[in-house]
C-alpha cells in the first residue's frame, strides 16, 4: 500500500477508549477499569478520566515517534 497520500494528523500520541452509558454510569466505570486492568496484566500505563456526564476514559499514551514519508 502507498502510504505517501494518507494525510499525517498533527501531533496524535496516543490512543484512547471512552466508555459511555446513558443510564448507567456505574457501568461506564466497570467497563475502564476491567479496561485499565487488562492493560496493566500487559505492562501497559493508562490513566483514566471522566469524559463527560455519562461516560469514561482511559488513555494510552505514546512517546513522540518520527514519522517519515
Amino acid at each position: 500500500m502507498d502510504r505517501s497520500s494518507l494525510p499525517i494528523y498533527g501531533n496524535w500520541r496516543g490512543f484512547y477508549f471512552d466508555f459511555d452509558s446513558k443510564d448507567d454510569l456505574n457501568l461506564a466505570i466497570r467497563e475502564t477499569i476491567m479496561a485499565a486492568d487488562a492493560l496493566e496484566e500487559r505492562g501497559i500505563e493508562s490513566i483514566q478520566y471522566f469524559s463527560g456526564q455519562k461516560g469514561t476514559a482511559c488513555y494510552i499514551d505514546f512517546p513522540p515517534t518520527e514519522i517519515s514519508s
